[in-house]
C-alpha cells in the first residue's frame, strides 16, 4: 500500500478561534497520536491508519492574564 495524503476541511479550535489546515495520511499500519493547539485545547485523537497533520493558518485570541 502507498501512503497517500489529502486535504481535509480546515478545522477551528472552540477554545481560542485558531484556524489550521488540515491534511490526512493514510497509513498501511495504524498510528495513535494527537494534536493540541497553541492554546492547549485538544482537538483531535486518533488510534487508525488515518494521521492528521495540522498546519498553523490564523493564530487564536489567548485569554489576557488577569
Amino acid at each position: 500500500m502507498v501512503w497517500e495524503t489529502s486535504p481535509a476541511d480546515n478545522e477551528t479550535c472552540p477554545e481560542c478561534g485558531a484556524v489550521y489546515k488540515v491534511e490526512i495520511t493514510r497509513f498501511p499500519c495504524r498510528d495513535q497520536d494527537h494534536f493540541t493547539c497553541d492554546c492547549g485545547y485538544r482537538m483531535r485523537e486518533w488510534n487508525s491508519t488515518h494521521s492528521y497533520g495540522y498546519t498553523l493558518l490564523t493564530p487564536g485570541k489567548l485569554p489576557a492574564d488577569e
